[in-house]
């Protein structure tokens, strides 16, 4: 084979051995995203405006959980019953 198809089979090899993950070939910017010290009704208030039923949770840049209406159910039956005030956090919701 010419040096060419070596070349070409090098790269598929390597290609198919390592592909692309999704998060480094799609660009995604501006995403929504609350953090573990968010208040949660003035983020709860931002997703209902957005008509956003899901956050994206980060910490330090990547993603570590989503919070949906169904995880504060969730929460809320686990813990009896649910009391938000305006200093309630995400965290407080773990």
């Amino acid at each position: 084979p010419s040096a060419d198809v070596l070349d070409r089979y090098r790269r598929f090899v390597e290609y198919t051995k390592a592909p692309p993950r999704a998060l480094d070939t799609i660009a995604v910017r501006g995403v929504y995203t609350v953090q573990w010290d968010s208040l949660v009704l003035v983020e709860l208030g931002h997703m209902l405006a957005k008509s956003f039923r899901l956050a994206p949770v980060c910490e330090n840049g990547r993603l570590v959980g989503i919070f949906t209406e169904t995880a504060l159910c969730q929460f809320a039956v686990r813990a009896g019953g649910l009391s938000l005030n305006n200093s309630t956090t995400f965290a407080e919701l773990r």
